[in-house]
């Protein structure tokens, strides 16, 4: 039972190994300079790594405020008073009406 368990850890650890071109670089270093040139290389690579994953996040973050609050920005006062126009123009209940009210402030319009 305990060998079928070490099995599985390897096959586990085997399996986790991220195959691509900076893996298969941090081999070669390690395989043709030491284990020492592997470390660093697996150490740059990693700090790029997180490098590129905080600009990600930050992106993220970026669009995620862009989408809450940019996009009342995008819809300009002329296009507002052309929608008002165009209700205006329509025979519109009060339901309608009270609809949009309720609508328009739910989109923070007032």
């Amino acid at each position: 039972m305990l060998i079928d368990m070490l099995k599985g850890f390897l096959v586990g650890i085997c399996a986790s190994a991220p195959i691509g071109p900076i893996a298969i670089l941090v081999v070669q270093k390690s395989l043709s300079m030491g284990h020492k040139a592997g470390f660093v290389s697996g150490l740059g690579a990693s700090v790029v790594d997180t490098f590129y994953a905080s600009i990600a996040i930050f992106a993220l973050a970026f669009a995620q405020r862009f989408l809450e609050d940019g996009y009342k920005k995008l819809i300009s006062d002329a296009q507002k008073r052309k929608l008002g126009n165009i209700f205006k123009l329509s025979e519109i209940s009060d339901i309608e009406v009270d609809v949009a009210v309720r609508i328009s402030n739910v989109l923070g319009g007032g």
